[in-house]
């Protein structure tokens, strides 16, 4: 990435986020850091060492990128195979609360407080999809004007028959929520399927259909944003509801 493409972004009044997969590290990092990963060497562990170097990271993009607006963060999906000079995994295989809790107030002060920055944490894969387990984690942290939980519209992947996802909605933090449009379930653009009068109505097979329509009014929901392809690109919707 070139600090021109930002500066290209910027000048046409678009917004330019990284999309940033944690914990990933090169490997020279994570052999000079022994201590960054768990005996086995093939494991990045969440520790002071890696809280170390994830700082670094963070000043570091943010002095290279000065126009970047802020971080898309992935966990639950965290993919190496393409990066062969890189090692990386979700900081909380075990999806322990208190770990999530530790992991975003770190991500918060370095992204948001530290660097006035917008950080966009993605629960997908990283937590269950239920209310009560997502508001007593979030509520021990503090909100913050430009700190958002990017939650999917559906409770598990994006398949049908697709179920609500009660986190939507849900505690002291702003949310954005995740649509797929060409979805890779559904022929990803090999037929015409429209999907967002599922996801605005609810859709016909759920026994109870609900949608957009029904938590618009919601002081947690700040606007949505799509996957346009697929899990290959996304464009950020900055529209509140």
């Amino acid at each position: 990435m070139s600090p021109r493409v930002v500066k290209r972004a910027k000048g046409d009044g678009i917004k330019a986020y990284f999309f940033v997969d944690l914990l990933v590290f090169p490997t020279p990092v994570l052999a000079a850091w022994p201590n960054a990963t768990t005996g086995d060497g093939k494991t990045v562990a969440w520790n002071d060492a890696t809280r170390q170097l994830l700082e670094v990271l963070i000043r570091e993009t943010f002095a290279r990128f000065p126009g970047c607006d802020g971080w898309i963060v992935r966990t639950g999906e965290t993919y190496t195979y393409d990066t062969p000079y890189h090692v990386g995994n979700t900081p909380n295989k075990g999806k322990t609360s208190a770990i999530w809790v530790d992991f975003i107030k770190f991500l918060r002060h370095q992204v948001c407080a530290g660097q006035g920055k917008d950080l966009f944490f993605r629960g997908w894969d990283n937590w269950p999809s239920n209310a009560d387990y997502y508001q007593q984690m979030t509520d021990q942290i503090e909100p913050h004007p430009q700190l958002y939980f990017s939650i999917k519209h559906s409770a598990g992947d994006f398949t049908r028959p697709a179920q609500w996802n009660p986190q939507l909605g849900v505690g002291k933090h702003a949310q954005i929520v995740e649509v797929e449009l060409q979805r890779e379930y559904e022929g990803k653009a090999s037929y015409p399927n429209y999907v967002m009068s599922g996801v605005i109505d609810g859709f016909p097979e759920m026994s109870h259909p609900i949608g957009l329509k029904d938590i618009v009014k919601k002081p947690q929901l700040k606007g949505l944003w799509t996957w346009t392809r697929g899990r290959e690109s996304l464009i950020i919707v900055d529209v509140p509801f």
